[in-house]
């Protein structure tokens, strides 16, 4: 029997390549951070209305998703070795399968179906990948074909429109406007020129020596990127392949560590000393081994901040791409009143008019990364060992879950929202600061002079795009409030437990100290087996003596008259619930400190609606048969609304920046 029960109730060799997974979680994790901020990702289409940058938004919260699920996975080794040592001590092998055995494989139940769904996702995501690759060859050709006949000035090219063979080339891969005409603003932001270097033929370019350097040299700019772009999705690709191997080999893994129990659930002698010791031995080892795994998939991206400086240059260097008809109008009306770079990269010496702040730009590229000061509160409390041994009532849906679980879904919930609103709050940015620049020009139509711009004329553009953001602005307001509400359920629910623990202190207190021996004797079993119910911990938080499930092992304590046993054991379910207790307290700043954050960044973009909802009220004023009358009037109000969306933005990066 010896050998079998090594292998039966060992962890098997599966568990011990388990740090060789870690690499590619952050492989992964580094190209999804450096994709984030990869330029006019926005600007760029996959199909069905969707733009890249929502892609890979998405598929960059579905893999901390992922990740953290594999990490809880992990987390449960350490778990279960801290029970097998102390369930070999005690109880016979029968008994330990009865036990252990339905645990391993609810750890694997319990993560599969969201494993499953994200898989399912990533694969699509791979096919999505090989299809981007292909279309960014076929723009790469034809635009290296036409900066050889832009090169050599060929004759081919000189009565041709330029705008109009960039349009022909670049709306392969780009979400162009339906018309070149429509698309030059657009175009432009793209190659990070300004407008006028695109009008003409390709003859007047070939005459002006200065303009024809920066085409070409912006022409290789793009190709460079976009072959950077096919560089990182195909090492996006080839990580998320050996990453959704290794989810599914951690799933397995548990299934394997139950299915070998089979072979000795009908024994019912005690583990052998030296069987015991080493079946100890090897899933200490795995648990020193999946430490090492938690530790390096937990870890920031050590690269983070190279990435930031390798790629804020390009980043800063291509402005935002209009895309919607609103956006490329207001784009347009810049230009035609003489502002012919609205959007101007912030490597020149143009007034980057359309562009936020330098050091507004750089936090939102670092929260792009998934950091930040809210979510490195999370992290930190995620980081407690104890969470995932705590039981309770998840307020998500009701279901029985643990602590870890539920702080974890909050988590993922706020990063999807954040993610959600960086490029909202860059576009606010963005498009505030160029109201600030316009409006000054703005005089109603009958009063226009060379250089201002006409009332008609900038109200058609600009309405629709504040009630556009409004919108956005309003939806976002709406989900921040409710992410600081679930929250603070989340806090009440550790406070509940902390009460919970201090009404089992007082029960065991009464137990071990008020009770005869006689009255020890009678009630000990029945207090026993409502000791399961009575505290809000799972399997690993018990010591010798007291089961997961149930009162069945302590039945068979008091069976054979180890009275005393037991009673040492209430004894360390106290000093057990007693340390919960103080943990729980202890983590109560932190989830306090996540709450703060959360309750500003509610309130920042209840302010951001409240002074859209007041510029979106000016601007149906405005739009009145007593609109001319009113806009000299009005315009100081309309510009400081205007000024309160830039300071909203700012105080929103200035909030959840580390």
């Amino acid at each position: 029997m010896s050998d079998n029960l090594v292998v039966a109730l060992g962890p098997g060799d599966k568990l011990a390549s388990i740090t060789s997974f870690a690499p590619d979680y952050l492989t992964v994790r580094r190209a999804f951070n450096e994709l984030l901020v990869f330029p006019a990702l926005e600007a760029i289409g996959s199909g069905d209305d969707v733009n890249l940058l929502t892609l890979v938004t998405d598929g960059t919260s579905r893999f901390s998703d992922l990740s953290n699920i594999d990490v809880d996975l992990a987390r449960k080794v350490i778990s279960y070795n801290s029970i097998i040592g102390l369930m070999l001590d005690t109880f016979s092998v029968d008994s330990i399968v009865m036990t252990m055995q339905p645990v391993a494989k609810q750890y694997a139940d319990g993560a599969r179906a969201d494993l499953e769904d994200n898989m399912k996702f990533f694969n699509q995501f791979s096919e999505y990948i090989s299809a981007l690759n292909d279309r960014v060859a076929g723009l790469d050709k034809r635009l290296g074909e036409l900066d050889a006949l832009i090169q050599q000035q060929s004759e081919a090219l000189a009565e041709r429109s330029i705008v109009d063979t960039l349009w022909d080339i670049l709306k392969s891969l780009y979400k162009l406007a339906s018309t070149a005409e429509e698309s030059d603003v657009q175009i432009a932001s793209i190659l990070g020129v300004a407008v006028t270097a695109i009008y003409g033929s390709f003859q007047s370019l070939f005459a002006d020596t200065a303009r024809l350097q920066k085409i070409i040299s912006s022409l290789k700019g793009l190709r460079s990127r976009t072959n950077e772009l096919k560089k990182k999705f195909a090492a996006l690709s080839t990580g998320l392949t050996a990453v959704v191997s290794s989810s599914r080999a951690l799933l397995d893994v548990w299934y394997d560590v139950a299915a070998r129990m089979d072979a000795i659930q009908s024994t019912t002698d005690f583990a052998p000393a030296e069987q015991a010791q080493e079946i100890k031995d090897a899933w200490a080892g795995v648990a020193a081994v999946a430490q090492e795994y938690i530790d390096v998939v937990s870890q920031p991206t050590t690269s983070a901040a190279d990435a930031y400086r390798a790629i804020s240059t390009k980043f800063n260097a291509i402005p935002k791409v209009p895309l919607t008809a609103d956006e490329i109008r207001l784009y347009k009306l810049a230009v035609q009143y003489g502002n012919d770079t609205p959007f101007a990269p912030r490597y020149t010496n143009i007034e980057p008019v359309a562009s936020p702040p330098v050091d507004t730009e750089k936090k939102l590229q670092e929260l792009a990364d998934s950091t930040g000061r809210i979510i490195n509160q999370f992290n930190t409390l995620l980081q407690q060992a104890f969470l995932d041994q705590i039981k309770c009532t998840s307020p998500i849906d009701g279901s029985e879950s643990n602590l870890f679980v539920v702080i974890n879904y909050y988590r993922e919930k706020y990063l999807q929202l954040q993610l959600d609103t960086l490029p909202v709050a860059r576009d606010l940015g963005a498009y505030s600061t160029l109201q600030q620049t316009l409006l000054p020009y703005v005089v109603p139509d009958n009063q226009v002079k060379p250089g201002d711009i006409a009332m008609s004329i900038y109200l058609a553009t600009n309405t629709p795009l504040v009630s556009e953001y409004l919108v956005s602005a309003n939806e976002l307001s709406k989900r921040s409030t409710q992410v600081k509400n679930d929250w603070d359920n989340a806090i009440n629910l550790v406070k509940r437990v902390i009460a919970e623990c201090d009404q089992n202190i007082e029960s065991l207190n009464n137990s071990i100290n008020d009770l005869t021996e006689q009255q020890k004797n009678a009630t000990l079993n029945a207090f026993l087996y409502a000791l399961g119910a009575f505290l809000a911990f799972t399997a690993a938080v018990f010591l010798p003596g007291i089961a997961a499930l149930g009162g069945m092992m302590v039945w068979q304590a008091i069976q054979a008259a180890q009275l005393t046993v037991a009673i040492n054991d209430l004894r360390s379910a106290l000093h057990t619930t007693e340390s919960i207790r103080d943990q729980l307290f202890d983590i109560l700043p932190i989830m306090d400190g996540i709450s703060l954050s959360l309750s500003r960044v509610s309130l920042v973009w209840s302010d951001i609606t409240t002074a859209l909802t007041t510029l979106d009220g000016f601007y149906l004023v405005l739009n009145g048969a007593t609109g001319p009358l009113i806009l000299a009037a009005l315009k100081p109000g309309v510009i400081n609304n205007w000024k309160l969306v830039s300071e909203g933005v700012e105080k929103y990066i200035e909030t959840v920046s580390a």
